[in-house]
């Protein structure tokens, strides 16, 4: 039976599993948590979407295995936190929604190479009804691409071109988890504020930011997590040092 790694997030990845299962009947997919340390609300949450698809997985004859959390807290300071003034002043550019996407689907790396996965599942978009999100951006989408193709990793991607959240929800067809699948929210929604997506002189700072601070930070950590299962921290504390001239 193929296997598969799944992100268990928000509504759209519950949707975006959905999805999956109906084209991929007997197969078994593996549902992840990451921690990012920045999450708050009921975190019960993640189970009520996992116990809600695993029944509905059955339909499909998906068998849906126990939960796998994961979290690296030192990681993410390192990638994200540590190096936010330093980030700033090269690139005229931050935000902490892409780095943390990214090591969110980095630290399923190890649990892709330990069960021979075929495929990671996750609930990126485009454009959420016309809302463009830089960590879900198509530039965005694009670098972790290259990151994640470079390192052998499939990821799955079913609703990326959906753009309307109402398909979302009629693919999950069930008020109670359309109401409460994002429950859990994060300490620094918002921090875009002012920047728009839309705009070439702001499109161009963040190109300049994924192509000489996330792609090789990617690289690094996707080749590190691929070897060894684990991330060298004085190793990308240096290449850290070294993108931004600290």
């Amino acid at each position: 039976m193929d296997k598969y790694i799944a992100e268990i997030a928000g509504k759209d990845s519950v949707a975006a599993i959905l999805s999956f299962a109906s084209d991929h009947n007997d197969t078994e997919i593996i549902p992840t948590v990451v921690i990012t340390g920045t999450e708050y609300g009921d975190l019960s949450s993640y189970e009520k979407s996992i116990d809600f698809l695993r029944l509905r997985l059955e339909d499909y004859c998906v068998v849906m295995t126990d939960t796998i959390y994961i979290q690296d807290g030192a990681l993410w300071n390192l990638m994200n936190a540590r190096y936010q003034y330093g980030i700033y002043k090269k690139f005229h550019f931050f935000t902490p929604c892409i780095i943390c996407h990214m090591y969110a689907h980095l630290l399923r790396i190890p649990i892709y190479r330990k069960y021979w996965a075929k495929g990671l599942v996750t609930g990126e978009r485009k454009s959420h009804s016309g809302k463009l999100k830089a960590n879900q951006h198509s530039r965005t989408i694009a670098i972790f691409d290259r990151i994640f193709q470079g390192a052998g990793i499939e990821t799955i991607r079913p609703l990326l071109e959906t753009k309307e959240s109402v398909a979302v929800d009629s693919l999950i067809d069930d008020k109670d988890i359309i109401q409460h699948a994002n429950d859990v929210k994060c300490v620094m929604s918002g921090n875009l504020q002012g920047f728009s997506l839309d705009q070439e002189e702001h499109i161009s700072l963040l190109d300049k930011y994924l192509e000489e601070y996330v792609l090789p930070v990617g690289h690094f950590c996707a080749e590190e997590l691929n070897n060894k299962g684990y991330v060298e921290k004085e190793g990308l504390e240096y290449l850290i040092k070294e993108i931004i001239n600290a």
